[in-house]
């Protein structure tokens, strides 16, 4: 596909390689596409896993730390719930961009997956 003095048959071989190039391309790019889906739902089974873990936990500490006086533990307390109220803010706020970003590419058959 060089010039202009091609014979038509090497303008076939020469279109022919072009259309299979285009076709590995589309492939390829299907295939991370694909990758990309599988570590998506990899990272939201983690997400609400530790999520049930974090929750557990913090209740933990709301219990032992209710049942003492010390001011250091109550401050402790008081501290461990800020840091929840502040993660589930931004994982709301970054599953929110998610969404805008899913919308905005038009895919449907998206689930949206809700961390309780």
């Amino acid at each position: 596909m060089a010039g202009g003095k091609e014979t038509p048959r090497q303008k076939m071989i020469g279109m022919m390689y072009l259309v299979l190039t285009a076709l590995l391309a589309l492939q390829v790019s299907n295939a991370v596409l694909e990758k990309f889906a599988i570590i998506n739902n990899t990272l939201e089974g983690l997400i609400t896993e530790s999520v049930g873990k974090n929750k557990a936990q913090l209740g933990k500490i709301v219990e032992d730390g209710g049942k003492s006086d010390d001011a250091k533990v109550k401050e402790a307390v008081a501290n461990a719930e800020k840091v929840r109220a502040k993660t589930e803010a931004l994982v709301k706020y970054i599953e929110d961009i998610k969404q805008k970003m899913l919308g905005e590419a038009g895919a449907k058959k998206y689930r949206r997956r809700v961390h309780q």
